[in-house]
C-alpha cells in the first residue's frame, strides 16, 4: 500500500503528474493509493483554508478595482465578475478612455 501525507496532497491535485506516476507505480507493483482519516481530514482543513484566502484576495481586488474604475468615471463596474476575455476587453476599453482623457487633460 501507498500511503499519501498531508504534503503530497497540498503541494499536488490528484490529478497532477505526481498523482498519475504513483497510481502507475502502484498498478505495476499490485499496491493501493491510500490516505489516513486525519490526513483526509488536514487535506480537507486546509482546502477550505485557502479557498477562504481566495475569496478574501478576490473581494479586495473587486473592491479595489471598483474604485480604480469610479475614480475615472466607471462607477460598480468592479463588483460584477466577467470572464477573462470580456475582462481583457473592457480593461483596453477602460484604458484607452482613460489614456484619452489623460491626454486631454495635459
Amino acid at each position: 500500500m501507498i500511503v499519501l501525507d498531508t504534503n503530497q496532497l497540498d503541494r499536488h491535485s490528484l490529478d497532477s503528474p505526481l498523482v498519475a506516476i504513483l497510481r502507475v507505480l502502484a498498478r505495476l507493483t499490485n499496491h493501493k493509493l491510500a490516505l489516513s482519516e486525519v490526513t483526509y481530514n488536514e487535506h480537507c482543513a486546509h482546502y477550505e483554508n485557502r479557498l477562504r484566502r481566495a475569496y478574501v484576495r478576490t473581494a479586495e481586488a473587486r473592491d479595489e478595482l471598483a474604485g480604480l474604475l469610479k475614480a475615472v468615471g466607471v462607477p460598480n463596474e468592479g463588483r460584477n465578475l466577467e470572464s477573462r476575455d470580456r475582462a481583457s476587453d473592457r480593461i483596453k476599453a477602460i484604458s484607452l478612455k482613460v489614456s484619452s482623457q489623460s491626454l486631454t487633460n495635459i
